[in-house]
């Protein structure tokens, strides 16, 4: 009877595994800086766009960072006087991807 019990048991546990949506998630981080002075920039817009779509912000010392779920991304980086950099990685289950990001002002902008 016990090993009945075990047997089913550990049948239950093994499809549950076989069957878990709850893979282990991914890291992505970095710091975003101006090309001029590598100071941080703060508040710079992160958008994460792959298996899931993730919206972040840099904090005052232009650090970032956010759990994914893995598969491919892009990442989108964008603030306010300085031209958008965009580049494309994939992210394994437990991973972490570090992508350091240095903006360039961009001079386009007009002043009004």
């Amino acid at each position: 009877m016990k090993i009945a019990v075990f047997g089913l048991a550990l049948t239950v546990a093994l499809l549950h595994t076989a069957f878990s949506t709850d893979s282990p998630r991914g890291t992505v981080k970095g710091r975003v800086v101006d090309a001029f002075e590598h100071a941080p920039i703060g508040g710079a817009y992160v958008l994460l766009h792959g298996s899931e779509d993730i919206v972040t912000h840099t904090d005052a010392e232009g650090m970032y960072s956010s759990t994914v779920k893995p598969g491919i991304f892009d990442v989108f980086v964008s603030s306010v006087g300085f031209s958008p950099v965009c580049r494309g990685f994939r992210v394994e289950p437990g991973q972490t991807v570090v992508y350091d990001v240095t903006m360039k002002v961009n001079n386009d902008v007009q002043e009004q």
